[in-house]
């Protein structure tokens, strides 16, 4: 998940783990920084939250989010005969929950 920048960046990551019970973890990962194209001054952040409970033996269920803010690009003014406009702006890339149930054997 998220976005992908090719390495042009500068930030930082924390991640924290959780045992909340025998059968209960949880995770939460905070990633920030900037990217350094098309300019120095744009800002991403995301956010990773997973909480994971055992059901029973060799199957889990576990809740999901993701949230990433950052330089997005949009493709503008698409006529035939002229270039088109690619306009950078920070916005909202990723916004979703996940829930998971998973049995292995």
């Amino acid at each position: 998940t998220g976005q992908a920048y090719a390495y042009n960046m500068k930030g930082w990551l924390a991640r924290l783990n959780l045992t909340i019970s025998p059968t209960t973890t949880a995770w939460f990962i905070y990633d920030t920084g900037q990217t350094y194209y098309p300019s120095s001054d744009n800002q991403y952040t995301e956010y990773w939250f997973r909480v994971a409970h055992t059901l029973a033996r060799n199957t889990t269920i576990s809740f999901n989010y993701f949230y990433g803010k950052g330089p997005t690009v949009q493709l503008t003014g698409w006529v035939a005969g002229s270039p088109p406009t690619w306009t950078w702006s920070n916005q909202e890339y990723m916004k979703f929950y996940r829930v998971e149930l998973t049995y292995s054997w």
